[in-house]
């Protein structure tokens, strides 16, 4: 007997017949895979000759599912968005990790606004409204994504579970791109205080930090050199005939970047390991 072919949709199967031909091809006999009180029960839909595909195969499948989960009483008429989210909540949301910023983003945001409406009155505009409006009310693009993507997901659960097969108006909203850069610069004051606070706490955080603040280098710049940008006396080189330093390895120019180089506890070299037995990658400064 000739196997049975998954396609796209879940629990949908199709199986070629050996004798029956459509349109110069074996023809393909439709089958639908569901559980009933606890078994796992096969469905035969039809033939494609007969008009059956794959996707009219999953609407059926969608059909036999909500019978077996009694949701007969709710198909037959139009859900509010309020049913729709307690219904995502019961079955799946308040199993997940976010179910408390879901709920409050809901309850604040969504609830208040659509809760009452049906789910094929909510359009993309009504979505933009309160797009715009927390944009006005400055919150992050990330808050805006969060709350706009919560409700294409209570469509999609909603779909994937056969309730409702509109258009989901979520998934024409455009979101603001997140932008987490911030740009904040520490006073003279501030720079001192942080370093006699990390100079009593770590030497080690201390002149990394010293270096840092110095030539705005990153730690992973700052550990890089590994002895290749420093002569033996200390101060930095910018190059040699062999080799240029450029990119990551390159310090930025400055007349203070010598005093940190040269009145750093450490030997840039690799392979050394720092005091209290900790592990440094090659690269890394040892005291």
């Amino acid at each position: 007997m000739t196997r049975y072919v998954k396609s796209k949709y879940t629990g949908v199967f199709s199986q070629p017949s050996t004798v029956k031909k459509h349109q110069g091809r074996p023809d393909q006999a439709w089958y639908i895979e569901y559980q009933q009180d606890g078994k796992r029960k096969w469905e035969k839909v039809g033939w494609a000759s007969e008009g059956y595909t794959a996707a009219l195969a999953n609407q059926v499948r969608a059909e036999r599912i909500r019978g077996v989960r009694g949701h007969e009483e709710i198909v037959g008429r139009d859900l509010t968005l309020d049913e729709a989210w307690n219904m995502s909540w019961e079955r799946h949301i308040k199993h997940l990790g976010r179910a408390y910023n879901d709920i409050k983003c809901y309850q604040a945001h969504l609830g208040p606004v659509l809760g009452s409406r049906t789910l094929e009155t909510i359009k993309t505009s009504d979505l933009e409204m309160i797009k715009d409006g927390l944009i006005e009310k400055g919150r992050a693009a990330a808050t805006i994504g969060h709350i706009i993507g919560l409700v294409g997901r209570i469509y999609n659960y909603l779909a994937k579970w056969g309730v409702y097969q509109g258009e989901n108006p979520a998934a024409k909203v455009t979101i603001p791109k997140k932008d987490n850069r911030r740009s904040r610069f520490l006073s003279k004051e501030e720079a001192t205080a942080l370093l006699e606070h990390l100079k009593s706490r770590s030497q080690y955080v201390y002149w990394v930090s010293m270096m840092s603040l110095y030539t705005g280098m990153r730690s992973g710049e700052i550990m890089r050199p590994a002895g290749r940008a420093y002569r033996s006396g200390g101060r930095p080189r910018q190059g040699d005939r062999h080799q240029k330093f450029q990119g990551p390895d390159s310090l930025p120019a400055g007349r203070d970047r010598g005093y940190a180089a040269r009145n750093r506890p450490y030997t840039w070299r690799a392979g050394f390991s720092p005091p209290q037995g900790r592990h440094l990658r090659p690269g890394q400064p040892r005291l």
